[in-house]
């Protein structure tokens, strides 16, 4: 270690005795080394001997005045003295002087920020960078700027700018890349952390963004690969470790997702993101208390940046049965989203409900999440109508309309219930509520679920055209849906590969039908091979339209989608096809629940096991064909074989 580098070590130690003897050696034999002349003026400062400090540092200004890390210096004293204007003078001039200096114009924006002065500093930079077109470390600033501010666009534009003229700027390239990886622009974002990479190799940072940008993409294998790159590079990768771990985890490799956490949190005692990514693989192992825990740890650390951790919380505690803390909890989501299903904009003159008086007031009743939320959680409509005196407006998402139609008027006979649909003009409303903020306001717990055998019905309309369809022959008709919106955050497990179908469906006695749109070109193949299942899905209008056809069903068997909350709804007998740790509203490990008094619960009686679950249901579907036999004579059904070709 040199000279300055040992007094500057000293210094940064707060041993000022040594540090001040070892400035003095270097100045003794170079009267003109501005970084001990900076360094024994600190040091004289913190001594409390500031006249002696100033002096200091303006002999290192007018020994070099154009080194800019000393007038920053002087500033930092008229800060520390409270003088702040005095302070940023001395940096604006700096930033006018030196408009390429990355720690000046970050020096700027703190004081700017201390001054509640923040809006004024992207005009004052822009004009700069006006005044100097190339200045590729203000262009720099400015695209952290914006990227800090969400502005990604941009910040994408800032860096794209700042590249024209110094390709080779790895950090400026870096941000490129993230710029477009927060605009979800994930092809591009991973060939421009390639081009990082051929800049300079040991950046692990961004192979672990090259791996969130293959895990965003749900290409799962080539993340794995990336963050173990990145693990090379740098094994204690904090970044890495937590993006191998929720890679694991995707893949259900709990086990070692584990590992990764736990490593994680030892390069990092207090990342919130090694204690989320714990508690997800607990909540996975159906460790929903202890969960709870390392979700509330999250939340100890970073207050005011964990609504991801609060939410994975609530869901915890509503799938334990603990209702009155997780609707409570669950309230987290609402900053959440982004992008509601009824725009907030559309209803921003309306106040958030929570109970109050609506004699002469008009409520809305703001869908969310899927279409099988607003089926599960439209029970509670007709409650508040009939508990309030004012108007209720109940928006839902348009395949809806049709099915919620005459229920509407059913449930508001005098009128106080309007229904739209998420794309109608709103009528103007005193009040609004986030349909699945019902529960905490009506005080649900679990014994008070309303769980009426049937509370939707399917339009008259719709009727014949599937008692046509479908007549009934005195066979058993058996409805499918195995798979749901692949774009469903937990779609990995709650959906089934079709080849788990083929012990089912081999029997032509029954009348199968398929109740679930857009298949894939797969699933499409397989079902070719079965020319005796009614593929429904493209012949199905709305949500009205499947509300007939499952009415003239025996029985549905579906996993859990849009489906199945529609058939509970209606109270047609469901068997419910569930993973290993199902969402929060089924619970653990019963086999019935409150929600839906028609349906039976299948699980996975391990991580995975979809074969058990069908060949739980085949003996079950044995069972309901001789009971419907005895009562009508019917022939019975013969379950097995395979059809998928592989």
């Amino acid at each position: 270690m040199d000279q300055y580098a040992a007094a500057r070590a000293a210094l940064d130690k707060k041993q000022l005795g040594a540090a001040e003897r070892g400035f003095n050696a270097i100045l003794k034999t170079s009267p003109r080394h501005i970084p001990a002349m900076r360094g024994l003026a600190i040091v004289r400062f913190m001594q409390k001997r500031v006249p002696d400090a100033l002096a200091l540092v303006r002999k290192a200004i007018d020994a070099d005045p154009a080194d800019v890390e000393s007038h920053l210096q002087l500033a930092e004293f008229q800060l520390a003295l409270k003088k702040l204007d005095e302070a940023l003078a001395i940096v604006e001039r700096a930033c006018d002087a030196h408009v390429d200096s990355l720690i000046a114009w970050a020096t700027l924006v703190r004081l700017y920020r201390l001054q509640g002065r923040e809006d004024e500093m992207e005009s004052r930079m822009l004009r700069a960078l006006d005044a100097n077109p190339d200045a590729v470390e203000l262009m720099f600033h400015i695209g952290n700027m914006y990227g800090k501010t969400g502005d990604h666009e941009r910040a994408r534009a800032m860096f794209d700018r700042l590249l024209a003229v110094r390709p080779d700027h790895v950090e400026g390239r870096l941000q490129f890349a993230n710029s477009l990886y927060f605009l979800k622009r994930y092809d591009a974002a991973f060939e421009q952390y390639e081009a990082v990479l051929r800049l300079d190799a040991s950046r692990h940072f961004a192979w672990s963004q090259m791996g969130n940008v293959r895990l965003a993409q749900k290409r799962f294998p080539e993340a794995l690969i990336a963050f173990q790159q990145a693990l090379e590079v740098e094994p204690k990768s904090y970044d890495a470790l937590i993006g191998a771990g929720a890679t694991l985890w995707s893949l259900d490799h709990l086990d070692e997702a584990m590992t990764f956490a736990r490593a994680a949190l030892e390069v990092s005692p207090r990342g919130v993101a090694a204690f989320n990514n714990i508690g997800q693989v607990m909540a996975a192992r159906k460790d929903d208390a202890n969960a709870i825990a390392m979700f509330d740890r999250v939340h100890e650390i970073e207050p005011d940046s964990t609504i991801d951790a609060k939410i994975s919380a609530a869901v915890s505690c509503l799938r334990l049965g603990r209702y009155a803390e997780g609707w409570r909890r669950y309230e987290s989501r609402i900053p959440l989203d982004g992008a509601p299903v009824v725009e907030r904009a559309r209803y921003a003159g309306a106040r958030r409900w929570n109970g109050e008086d609506l004699s002469g007031k008009t409520l809305l009743i703001v869908p969310e999440q899927g279409i099988g939320d607003t089926i599960q959680f439209s029970r509670f409509v007709p409650m508040v109508v009939q508990a309030t005196r004012g108007r209720v407006v109940f928006a839902v998402n348009a395949p809806l309309f049709a099915l919620f139609e005459d229920k509407a008027r059913e449930w508001g006979p005098a009128g106080n219930l309007t229904l739209v649909t998420h794309k109608d003009a709103l009528p103007p409303c005193d009040y609004f509520v986030p349909l699945m903020s019902l529960p905490l306001i009506l005080g649900t717990r679990v014994e008070t679920i309303p769980s009426a055998p049937r509370y939707l019905s399917a339009p008259e309309r719709y009727r014949a055209k599937w008692q046509t369809a479908l007549p009934d022959r005195g066979r058993l008709r058996i409805g499918l849906a195995w798979a749901g919106n692949p774009n469903h955050v937990n779609d990995r497990n709650r959906s089934m590969p079709i080849r788990f179908l083929a012990p089912l469906v081999s029997d032509a006695s029954v009348d199968w039908c398929v109740i679930q749109p857009g298949l894939t070109e797969f699933d499409q193949r397989s079902l070719a091979t079965v020319p005796h299942v009614l593929n429904a899905g493209p012949h199905l209008q709305d949500f009205g339209d499947t509300a007939a056809l499952l009415d003239v069903l025996d029985v549905v068997v579906a996993v859990d989608t849009s489906v199945a909350h529609l058939a509970g709804a209606l109270g047609r007998p469901l068997f419910l096809l569930l993973p290993w740790a199902a969402e929060w509203r089924w619970f653990h490990d019963r086999t019935d629940t409150p929600w839906y008094p028609s349906a039976r619960l299948f699980r996975q009686p391990s991580l995975g096991d979809w074969e058990a679950v069908v060949d739980d249901v085949q003996k079950a579907l044995i069972d309901f064909a001789r009971a419907k036999a005895a009562r009508t004579a019917a022939p019975p059904i013969q379950l097995g074989h395979d059809f998928i070709v592989q």
